[in-house]
């Protein structure tokens, strides 16, 4: 019997990680002469952002701007690369989330409106946190 989820979560870093390979195969296929668009996932792949904000500013009414700043300095090439793959690769959405907290909230109302349309939703995830609430469906 072959299984295969209905989505995959793959939380920032280990969701990367499989992003960064799907790359490199394209690549591959491009350079050998086949169709670098077929390399994608078969299923759909929600790539979960966690945001890396270090504290470099505090105490001042322009903290919250600076830190900001600073974080997308030192993490702008990854969120690029991110943003690239989710209009690169067909199934792989990158929504908009900052935190646990976030990311649980809007996992519940993807879960809310899939449910609503698929008969069985068979997921599997990278991070534990996030794991543990969509099992709850």
């Amino acid at each position: 019997m072959t299984f295969y989820p209905t989505r995959v979560y793959g939380q920032d870093i280990l969701g990367q990680v499989m992003l960064v390979d799907m790359a490199g195969m394209r690549d591959a296929v491009a350079e050998a002469g086949g169709d670098a668009a077929l390399v994608r996932p078969k299923v759909p792949v929600d790539v979960i952002i966690d945001h890396s904000l270090q504290v470099d500013s505090w105490a001042s009414p322009v903290s919250r701007q600076v830190n900001l700043e600073r974080e997308y300095q030192r993490n702008g090439e990854r969120f690029a690369f991110l943003r690239w793959c989710s209009s690169s690769f067909e199934g792989v959405r990158r929504p908009c989330m900052r935190g646990v907290a976030a990311r649980a909230a809007a996992v519940i109302r993807i879960d809310a409106v899939w449910l609503a349309t698929q008969p069985l939703d068979m997921r599997c995830g990278t991070d534990t946190a996030l794991s543990r609430v969509v099992q709850v469906f």
